[in-house]
């Protein structure tokens, strides 16, 4: 997945920085877990917007969970820090958010 998010980067000329990425868990503790508690994932993010108030960030996702919801939360709660958003459309049908 870092390979596939570095062309991605580089392809769109975003800015070097830190890509931050979720450990790969196998499918068996994906399905035996569920989906992961959302509110955590959106709690890791602000901790992170709040130790570097002055910096700019660059959200990368999916629609495979919940995504689009946290990231939406996340711009209307720290629009400053948000300089945007993509969302990989993974399911068989786009809708906008």
């Amino acid at each position: 997945m870092y390979d596939f998010i570095n062309v991605f980067i580089r392809k769109n000329k975003l800015p070097d920085g830190i890509c931050l990425l979720n450990q790969i868990q196998t499918l068996s503790k994906v399905l035996k877990s569920g989906q992961k508690n959302h509110a955590s994932k959106f709690a890791r993010i602000v901790r992170i917007l709040e130790a570097y108030p002055t910096q700019r960030f660059i959200l990368l996702g999916d629609d495979s969970q919940h995504d689009p919801y946290i990231y939406a939360s996340l711009v209307k709660n720290f629009p400053d820090l948000i300089h945007c958003v993509y969302i990989r459309c993974v399911g068989k049908k786009r809708s906008l958010l």
